[in-house]
C-alpha cells in the first residue's frame, strides 16, 4: 500500500493516517483508505460498518424496491378451488401459465418472497415469542 503513511488533515482539524485509523476502528485498510480519500468527515471515516454491510448499500430498500417490481396477479378461484395460484410462479422458470419467466422477472420474484417472508418474520407474533 503506497499511500500507508500518507497524513491525512480531517474537517476537524486531526491529522491521521490510514494504519491510525485502522488501528483506532479495526476497519479493513481499502475501506479506510477509499474513505479517507473520499471525505475529511470524521464521524464518516470512523463510522463502523453494519451487520448488513455498511451503509453503502441500504440492503431492505433494495429489496423493497426489487419487490415492487413483481407484479404479482391475484388467484383466481372457482367453486371454492384456486386455478393458477401464485406459489406456482416460478415453478420450473414459468410463469404460473406456463410462459417463461425472464431473469429479470425471476429475480423480481425471488426478492418479492424474500421481502414478504422478511416481513411476516418481523410482523409475526409467533415468532418474536409473543403468543400465548
Amino acid at each position: 500500500m503506497a499511500n500507508a503513511h500518507k497524513q491525512y488533515t480531517l474537517s476537524n482539524g486531526e491529522v491521521w493516517t490510514v494504519q491510525q485509523v485502522v488501528k483506532e476502528t479495526g476497519i479493513h485498510p481499502s475501506t479506510v483508505y477509499h474513505r479517507m480519500n473520499n471525505s475529511d468527515d470524521k464521524e464518516f471515516i470512523f463510522e463502523k460498518p453494519s451487520a448488513q454491510g455498511g451503509r453503502m448499500r441500504k440492503v431492505e430498500a433494495y429489496k423493497a424496491n426489487r419487490a415492487s417490481m413483481w407484479d404479482d396477479k391475484p388467484t383466481e378461484v372457482y367453486y371454492g378451488m384456486p386455478l393458477n395460484p401464485s406459489y406456482l410462479d416460478g415453478k420450473d422458470d414459468n410463469h404460473r401459465d406456463g410462459t417463461k419467466l425472464k431473469f429479470v422477472e425471476r429475480s423480481n420474484l425471488m426478492y418479492y418472497r424474500e421481502y414478504n417472508r422478511d416481513c411476516w418474520r418481523r410482523d409475526s407474533k409467533i415468532i418474536q415469542g409473543e403468543a400465548q
